[in-house]
Parts: structure tokens; C-alpha cells; sequence
């Protein structure tokens, strides 16, 4: 009898689901583990794997390889870490200088702290607030603002984003002049909120205050 070997470049194993959209949180701690079924005789090689993604820099940790139920079938195991938004978008795995897939990791994470939180009165009774626009987190995100009276935070405000990086501009109504107003900020998504920014405080302008 004669055994055949069959050679057979490394591709999908397309008789397995495989998942190419991922969602994910950031973090310096967070990565995201993915399984690639592929065939391929003989094996994979490790040193001949490598992902290329959004950031021409990141550390991924070289893939492991490990057989399936047959001897021409196997696992393509990667960790890819996402540090921060950046990392998030598209990873081609390449074997050599062959294309084996494409996936795609999601941003799923709660928002940024707002940047840049001040204001100012600007006329007898009136108060500016000012803030930028942090990371979304992957969902929509809209604004709190809330001010504290005597006893507990209120909401006084509900504002929509005009895009990470832009300014975000508040004008209360009439206040009573003289008093200090303590705000505070947050930015929510369907996910969660962030937390909230450190407070400010504010000193409404009297009439003799205006110059």
C-alpha cells in the first residue's frame, strides 16, 4: 500500500463558523482572543502568522497553533490587545504574505470623562460652561450636566455630542447674582456613563460686578 500526501496551502476551514465582528472594552489589561479554524498540510508555522491592524506598532503576542480532529485541520489561537481607541477597526491575518481573513473589533465601552470642564458668568446672572468632547466609547453619547444645591446633585441639563474633539457649549438661564453655582459632568452612552468630572464652581455676577 502507498500512503499520499496531500499538500494543501494554509485557508479557512469553512466548514466551521468562524466570527470575524467582535466588540470589546480598552484598557492596558484588555485583549481580545480570537480562534481561527483553518486547513492547511503541512501545519501552520508560528513564525510565519502575523496580524496587521490599525496600529503598525502593537504588541501581539505570536499565535499558537493547535490540531483539530484531523491531522489536516487546525486552530489559529491570537490574543490582540486593544490599549486604547486607536486599536479599534480592522486585523488581517497573514500566513507569509497571503490574506487567511479578516475581523473586526468594535468599540463596546463606556464614554470619556469630558475634557476641558469650565465656565464663566459672562452678565448679571448668567453662566457659560464650556467642555470637549471626549471618546464615545463605539455608541452614541449624550451629556449630564448637574448642579448641586444645598442637599443633592440636580440634573439641570441633557445635551447631545457634536462629535469627540468639539466643543460643547451651555448657557443657563437667570441665576441669582452673587450665589455660587457647584456643576458637575458626565458623558452616557447605552453601555453606561463615565464618570464624573471634577466639580467647578462658579460665582454668578451681580449688576455691579459688570464692567
Amino acid at each position: 500500500m502507498f500512503g499520499i500526501n496531500v499538500t494543501c496551502h494554509t485557508r479557512i476551514d469553512t466548514s466551521l463558523k468562524m466570527k470575524t465582528l467582535y466588540g470589546s472594552k480598552s484598557g492596558q489589561d484588555v485583549k481580545v482572543n480570537v480562534a481561527v479554524p483553518v486547513i492547511a498540510n503541512p501545519p501552520p508555522q508560528k513564525s510565519a502568522l502575523r496580524w496587521f491592524g490599525p496600529m503598525t506598532n502593537a504588541s501581539i503576542s505570536p499565535s499558537t497553533v493547535s490540531q483539530q480532529n484531523v491531522l489536516y485541520k487546525h486552530w489559529i489561537n491570537s490574543s490582540i490587545p486593544i490599549i486604547n481607541q486607536n486599536y479599534f477597526g480592522n486585523y488581517t491575518l497573514k500566513y507569509n504574505t497571503i490574506e487567511v481573513i479578516t475581523i473586526t473589533i468594535n468599540a463596546e465601552d463606556v464614554p470619556q470623562v469630558p475634557h476641558n470642564f469650565t465656565g464663566y458668568s459672562y452678565a448679571s446672572g448668567y453662566i457659560n460652561l464650556t467642555w470637549v468632547s471626549g471618546f464615545d466609547g463605539g455608541k452614541v453619547q449624550h451629556f449630564i450636566l448637574s448642579v448641586k444645591d444645598q442637599f443633592r446633585w440636580q440634573e439641570v441639563a441633557n445635551l447631545s455630542d457634536p462629535g469627540q474633539g468639539r466643543v460643547v457649549h451651555y448657557e443657563s438661564g437667570r441665576l441669582n447674582a452673587g450665589q455660587k453655582y457647584r456643576y458637575q459632568l458626565k458623558s452616557c452612552n447605552i453601555i453606561n456613563c463615565s464618570k464624573e468630572s471634577p466639580e467647578i464652581t462658579i460665582t454668578a455676577k451681580g449688576k455691579m460686578d459688570i464692567q
